[in-house]
């Protein structure tokens, strides 16, 4: 699975200001996250 970078995220939502808190949100969701596998 390509793993996006906090750097790809923080370009894109420069150019799409509206997705910004969206992306941030889901950004630290999955940072925190402890998956054991990829269905989880």
């Amino acid at each position: 699975m390509p793993i996006i970078s906090h750097k790809r995220l923080k370009e894109f939502w420069q150019k799409h200001r509206d997705a910004e808190p969206a992306l941030q949100t889901w950004y630290i969701c999955t940072k925190l996250a402890r998956w054991r596998n990829l269905a989880e």
